[in-house]
């Protein structure tokens, strides 16, 4: 390994050399605020005769000929990408740059011939470019030199950073040969490794111990690519890891890939990596698999599409998983997408599960998530009942086997038991569920979103037209305001404030609406007979209450079971004979 200290601009104008960011690298990431901070240090020094040099941290690269014949010498950079990107399209919004409503062409040629180009190259070669990007930047980045109309839209990154330094550059009231000035006193050091001397894994490793800031994807990625030679790079990375990154959302606040990954190897072991800790259990499970890199590789390509299914469940065929898959984001609870890439593998890889079977495990894993919550228990426990749940399973008998753990769980991990009883109206010790459900006050047992997501199951009910209950809030037939007008205090008796106090935050008492602001404390016929009241109402949820007279405990209680019967139907509890 050679380092030293050296000019940027120095450093990038080389003859006959092109810095190639390989294809394990991330794509470029940086944003304004990166890129502020950047322009602000320039900006700073070289409007200070003072401040000869400012330093900009590494550029590390192995001195490889990655390409089977070429008089270009390619640096292949393991470390730096970020900082000479940003460099390169902040010169070339300088080169582009007007001033006096025109571009000085000759600083505009040298900074192409210097920095941005190998201009002896012929046009139409990759060689030509003096940085060559991974793929899914590298278009962009060469259709913006090239001053092409054809922009490749993924890149945004590459394209947003180059027209905010337009706009910035175009704002400031430093001229443009100040700032190129400013950018001639930044210092790098500069790092050269030779392959079969240095290891670029191990320093790599090494530098992301120091506080650099890549993602646990990222160094896997890293891992199963570096080491290999670029033909076997170019191929393994094409034919699995390319597809798979296209699925996630690269502009995610949270890496999306290193949480599936972390799934994936949950899946795998039944052991749940923390999440900044994905990486070395990523190189851990390798290691004891005994599995050839590539067919790991390509084994998550396949569960990434299982995956993507998670996270975007329009992209799943089946109308009936579709829905279950939109539940479980909405009431987030992610812990159960291991278990689903397994599933998903059963039914669409191996097809040992079909697909009856495939959607009632998913109506259980939703019954059991939803009973626990209006039960009360907590969700501590949720992590662990799924990493390792198909792990006990039958696959044999792959549904009854699901039950049958389901009606196993205890204690803190209980499936809370709720039966369809003969007599809607007791109460049974053994009836949790069902307890909880008719007798507790649901409005703050549960979250406002989660008991939002109740009551837009229990409407949704076997609609073939599923009503959008976004637009609605929850309303409280009986007002929540405890000082409740005279109409009210006569239509609940004397008892009026231990009925009130009992009922308020029954679900018999709750229901959705897009009135709530017209309904307020309003008496029970007001609110009845109101345009937009619950009269009018198209809900299944506010029927009946338009031919009702009166709003008291009995009409409660009916409705109360009304809906119990369908959450019932809706979160059904396993059924096995003895």
């Amino acid at each position: 390994m050679k380092a030293s200290e050296t000019q940027l601009l120095k450093f990038m104008n080389q003859r006959d050399q092109q810095f190639v960011v390989p294809i394990f690298q991330r794509n470029y990431s940086w944003s304004d605020k990166e890129c502020s901070q950047l322009l602000d240090d320039i900006c700073r020094v070289a409007q200070d005769d003072a401040e000869q040099h400012h330093f900009v941290g590494s550029v590390i690269y192995i001195l490889e000929d990655i390409f089977h014949s070429s008089s270009i010498q390619r640096l292949l950079v393991i470390d730096g990408q970020q900082r000479l990107t940003t460099i390169s399209l902040l010169l070339l919004a300088l080169a582009n740059a007007e001033e006096n409503g025109q571009v000085d062409n000759r600083f505009r040629d040298r900074v192409y011939d210097r920095y941005l180009l190998n201009t002896e190259q012929p046009e139409g070669d990759d060689s030509r470019y003096k940085l060559w990007l991974a793929r899914g930047d590298r278009t962009a980045f060469c259709n913006l030199i090239d001053c092409t109309a054809e922009i490749e839209q993924s890149s945004h990154r590459i394209i947003e950073n180059y027209n905010w330094f337009r706009r910035q550059v175009a704002a400031t009231t430093i001229d443009v040969q100040t700032l190129y000035h400013g950018i001639s006193k930044l210092l790098i050091v500069d790092v050269s490794l030779k392959r079969g001397q240095d290891d670029p894994q191990r320093i790599f490793e090494s530098m992301n111990t120091t506080g650099l800031d890549l993602f646990e994807g990222d160094k896997v990625r890293n891992f199963v690519l570096m080491k290999l030679r670029p033909d076997e790079q170019e191929r393994l990375y094409n034919r699995s890891w390319f597809p798979m990154e296209r699925r996630f959302d690269p502009a995610s606040t949270q890496n999306e890939i290193d949480f599936f990954i972390r799934d994936y190897l949950t899946t795998r072991t039944g052991v749940i990596p923390n999440i900044r800790a994905v990486y070395p259990a990523f190189k851990e499970h390798l290691q004891f698999s005994l599995r050839p890199i590539d067919e790991v590789v390509d084994e998550l390509e396949l569960y990434s599409r299982y995956y993507e299914q998670c996270l975007f469940p329009n992209k799943c065929e089946d109308k009936v998983i579709r829905t279950f898959l939109d539940n479980f984001n909405y009431l987030r609870v992610n812990v159960v997408r291991p278990v689903i890439l397994e599933l998903f593998d059963d039914h669409f890889g191996s097809r040992i599960l079909d697909l009856h079977s495939l959607r009632e495990i998913l109506r259980l894993f939703e019954s059991y998530v939803v009973r626990r919550a209006i039960v009360g228990i907590p969700t501590n426990t949720l992590n662990k009942t799924f990493a390792t749940f198909l792990r006990q399973v039958d696959k044999d008998d792959y549904l009854n086997s699901v039950k049958r753990i389901f009606l196993s769980l205890d204690r803190s991990r209980r499936f809370p038991a709720g039966f369809d009883l003969a007599d809607i109206h007791a109460l049974q010790s053994d009836d949790e569920f069902g307890v909880a459900f008719r007798c507790e006050p649901l409005y703050w047992r549960l979250s406002s979103w989660r008991l939002k997501f109740v009551l837009h199951r229990i409407e949704n009910y076997r609609r073939k037209e599923p009503v959008d209950t976004n637009v609605f809030s929850i309303e409280h037939i009986l007002p929540q305001n405890e000082n409740l007008r005279p109409e009210w205090k006569e239509m609940l008796g004397e008892s009026w404030s231990e009925t009130w106090d009992t009922w308020v935050h029954n679900i018999g008492n709750l229901t959705l609406t897009g009135y709530n602001s017209e309904m307020s404390d309003r008496p029970f016929d007001k609110k009845r007979d109101i345009e937009g009241g619950f009269a009018s109402s198209p809900l299944w949820l506010n029927r009946g209450l338009g031919q009702l007279e009166r709003w008291t405990k009995e009409q409660m209680v009916a409705r109360r079971d009304r809906l119990y019967c369908r959450a019932l139907q809706i979160w059904p509890y396993p059924q096995l004979d003895a």
